[in-house]
C-alpha cells in the first residue's frame, strides 16, 4: 500500500486520473475516442488516421473483415482483434501520456454471448480491462442524446462493414432505455463490396481463379467505386489479373440495382423492430444513420422513405460509435452522470424434452432481470437432469 503523509495544513498532492477510453472494434475500422470534462476526442495514430484499418497480417497474410467470424470458435478472430485492440492501447497510452487499461468496447446489438465473450477475450489478451460491452447502435444514441440534450424516442439505424443494427431508444432526462433491438451480424458494406465484386467479374467474361494477392486487390479496388459512387455518378475499376486487363466502369445505377436485395433484408430488419417495440413511425423524434455504408445515397433515400422523415447524420458516422462508448466509458469512472438501461437482444431459455426451446427471458427485455419458471422431471424418480441453455429465436 503506497500512503501519502503530508505536513499538518498542506493540501494532499494531486493525482492525475488515467481515463477510461471507448473503442469502436469495427469491421472495416476501428476507432478510438476519450471523454473528459464532457468533451469527446477522438484519438489518432502517428500518421493523424482517426480511422485505423481493422486488418491484421498472421504470418504473411492480410487478415480483414474477421469481426464476422467473432464467437465462431475459431482462433484467428480473437487473435486478430486482440492485436488491433493492443494497438489501440499503444496508441492511446502514447497520446494520452498515461498508461491506458480501462476500456468500454462497442459489439453489435444482435452479437450473442459467444461472440461477446470472444470480444472480452481478445480485450484481455490485449491487456485492456472492459468496464462494459455496449451496443454500436446504443452507443451513437449516448453521443447524439449528450450532443444534443435532446429527449423523446429515437431509431439508430447502423450498417457497418459487417453488420446492421436497428435500436430504438426513449431518451429521458439523462436515461438512455433501449426499448427494442435487432440486426443482422451477417449484413454490411462487405455484401455491397461482393455484389460490386462479383459484378466486376462478370461484367469481364473472367471466369479463372484469383490469386490471394489479386482478390485482395480487387476487393480494394471495387470498395473504392463503392465509395466514389456515393458522390459521384460514375467509377472505373482497372486491374491486370493473371497478365490479362480487365476495366469496367459502374454507374450509380449499377450500384442501386446491386443494392435492392441488401435494402430490403434492412428495411424487414426496422419493420420488426419497431413492431416489437410498439412504436408508431410518428411517435420518433429522430431517426439517427451510423457507419460508413450509411452514405450510400440509395439507402439514404429508402430509410427516408421507410420512416417518413429525413435522417439525422450531423455526427460523423464512422466516429460516433466511439464517440458514445467514450461517454459511457466516463461516466462508468465517475467524470459523468448519464443512466443507460439495456436490453438482451436474444432471447434465453432452456432446450426441453423433444428438443423444443423454452423461453425464459423474452429478446428486448430490459437487463438486469429476473425470471422464474416451474419445469418438472420427464421421469418418474430422475435424480439428476441436465440443464441446456440456449440463445436466440
Amino acid at each position: 500500500m503506497l500512503l501519502h503523509i503530508n505536513e499538518p495544513g498542506q493540501a494532499a498532492p494531486q493525482v492525475a486520473k488515467v481515463p477510461a477510453i471507448g473503442i469502436d472494434l469495427g469491421t472495416t475500422h476501428t476507432v478510438v475516442a476519450v471523454a473528459r470534462g464532457g468533451q469527446v476526442t477522438v484519438l489518432t495514430d502517428a500518421d493523424g488516421r482517426r480511422l485505423l484499418p481493422s486488418v491484421v497480417n498472421i504470418d504473411g497474410i492480410e487478415h480483414a473483415s474477421t469481426k464476422r467470424r467473432m464467437g465462431s470458435g475459431e482462433v484467428l478472430p480473437v487473435q486478430a482483434a486482440s492485436m488491433i485492440l493492443a494497438k489501440v492501447k499503444h496508441m492511446a497510452s502514447v497520446t494520452l501520456a498515461q498508461d491506458i487499461t480501462q476500456a468500454v468496447i462497442t459489439v453489435p446489438a444482435y452479437f450473442d454471448d459467444t461472440a461477446r465473450q470472444a470480444t472480452k477475450d481478445a480485450a484481455a489478451l490485449a491487456g485492456l480491462d472492459v468496464l462494459r460491452l455496449i451496443n454500436e447502435p446504443t452507443a451513437a444514441a449516448l453521443a447524439y442524446g449528450l450532443d444534443a440534450a435532446a429527449e423523446g424516442i429515437y431509431v439508430i439505424v447502423d450498417l457497418g462493414g459487417g453488420t446492421f443494427d436497428v435500436s430504438v431508444l426513449n431518451m429521458q432526462k439523462g436515461v438512455f432505455q433501449v426499448i427494442a433491438t435487432g440486426g443482422d451480424t451477417q449484413l454490411g458494406g462487405d455484401d455491397v463490396d461482393q455484389a460490386l465484386y462479383d459484378a466486376f467479374l462478370a461484367a469481364a467474361h473472367y471466369e479463372q481463379t484469383l490469386t490471394h494477392m489479386e482478390r485482395q486487390r480487387l476487393q480494394m479496388l471495387v470498395r473504392e467505386a463503392k465509395e466514389k459512387l456515393s458522390t459521384q455518378d460514375g467509377a472505373d475499376v482497372f486491374i491486370a489479373l493473371q497478365e490479362r486487363d480487365c476495366a469496367h466502369r459502374f454507374m450509380r445505377d449499377d450500384l442501386d440495382r446491386l443494392l435492392n436485395p441488401i435494402l430490403r433484408r434492412c428495411l424487414a430488419i426496422c419493420e420488426q423492430v419497431l413492431t416489437d417495440a410498439k412504436v408508431e413511425r410518428p411517435q420518433i423524434a429522430e431517426v439517427v444513420l451510423v457507419g460508413g455504408a450509411t452514405r450510400m445515397p440509395a439507402f439514404q433515400a429508402a430509410i427516408t422513405q421507410f420512416f417518413g422523415r429525413q435522417p439525422l447524420c450531423t455526427l460523423n458516422p464512422d466516429e460516433v460509435v466511439a464517440m458514445g462508448a467514450a461517454y459511457q466509458a466516463a461516466a462508468l469512472t465517475g467524470d459523468g452522470d448519464s443512466l443507460l438501461l439495456d436490453v438482451t437482444p436474444l432471447s434465453l431459455g432452456i432446450e426441453t424434452m423433444g428438443g423444443l426451446n423454452e423461453k425464459i427471458i423474452h429478446r428486448n427485455s430490459p437487463i438486469p432481470c429476473m425470471k422464474q419458471q416451474v419445469f418438472t422431471t420427464y421421469q418418474d424418480g430422475q435424480t439428476a437432469l441436465l440443464v441446456h441453455v440456449v440463445q436466440g429465436e
